[in-house]
């Protein structure tokens, strides 16, 4: 009898160990699939006419003058909270060639608009995820 509990008490022992040793494994291996607080956002303007009109809003960081002007290609680069509102606006007041927006999450294309003359203007906005 006293055989049998003792078999009984280190199969437990055994049974919980493995429980455990799966457990740390599995945290371990399986990859976090959380997405980081914090993301990189890219900002970028390509303009075949060589300068443009850009209207922007990155988080706190902002451009708003309609009429100021930038030579192309023009990129800023931000790293931003989850949930913030971007949004990127260009426009080609020569209405002459080809004008793109795009906007890069974690170095990744994200978000794109292109047009093509007459039309003068693009737009690229999200929520960053």
């Amino acid at each position: 009898m006293e055989q049998n509990r003792r078999k009984l008490f280190y199969q437990s022992v055994l049974v919980g160990a493995i429980i455990i040793a799966i457990i740390i494994a599995a945290i371990i291996i399986i990859p976090q699939t959380r997405k980081p607080d914090r993301r990189r956002v890219t900002f970028r303007v390509e303009s075949s006419s060589g300068s443009v009109t850009i209207v922007y809003k990155a988080g706190k960081d902002q451009q708003t003058d309609p009429e100021k002007t930038f030579n192309t290609p023009w990129e800023r680069e931000f790293v931003l909270d989850s949930g913030t509102e971007v949004y990127l606006f260009a426009g080609n007041y020569q209405q002459m060639g080809d004008l793109k927006c795009i906007l890069r999450l974690d170095g990744q294309i994200w978000k794109t608009d292109v047009s093509k003359m007459p039309v003068d203007r693009v737009a690229c906005a999200g929520i960053v995820r």
